[in-house]
């Protein structure tokens, strides 16, 4: 008779690692995708966001705001997930971060945005499940220094709480808790 084993999380995002195609990793500018695979990632977006509130209505206004992509495809050219992001001064912040379910998810996506944001330069504003995860079981600590995150973030009121956390209103959403993950540029 044989054992039953319980996996950590690790080692259950590893298995389902290797069941996955492995995907194709595009870097692009959102003004370089043709209207298909921006109908299709749209449509992702809405699925992946509706829970908690979408704050694009239409399309062109999401690829207006964010106008760079990483774009999961598997070797049929099927999109799998996107993490979209915008460059300015203060470096390449990431904005949107969804997949076409929670396996490719937590194999592909979310690993990537964790390597993201060790980079110099990549940063992101986060909250929920995507912060749960990244802080839990892969060890990201928010930037807590009240300084840097009002000057990322550009609000020099800002309340920002001692663990980093501040609350700022979401176009779609309303109020949200946020805390800033990543290396941004000194500004």
């Amino acid at each position: 008779m044989g054992t039953s084993k319980s996996m950590s999380l690790n080692e259950n995002l590893n298995a389902k690692k290797k069941k996955l195609e492995k995907p194709v990793y595009v870097n692009m500018k959102t003004s370089n995708l043709d209207e298909n695979r921006k109908g299709k990632l749209f449509k992702m977006y809405e699925e992946s966001y509706k829970k908690i509130g979408t704050t694009f209505t239409k399309k062109q206004n999401m690829y207006n705001y964010y106008t760079n992509a990483i774009i999961f495809k598997n070797n049929k050219d099927a999109n799998r997930g996107a993490i979209l992001y915008w460059p300015n001064p203060k470096g390449k912040k990431v904005g949107l971060v969804f997949g076409t379910n929670s396996q490719f998810m937590k194999a592909v996506t979310i690993p990537t945005l964790k390597n993201l944001l060790e980079t110099n330069g990549w940063y992101a504003e986060l909250s929920d499940a995507l912060e749960h995860i990244l802080k839990k079981h892969y060890s990201l600590a928010p930037i807590t220094n009240k300084d840097i995150i009002r000057r990322t973030i550009g609000v020099n009121n800002l309340n920002v709480k001692q663990n980093g956390s501040y609350e700022r209103h979401i176009a779609g959403v309303g109020m949200h808790t946020k805390k800033l993950y990543g290396r941004p540029k000194k500004c």
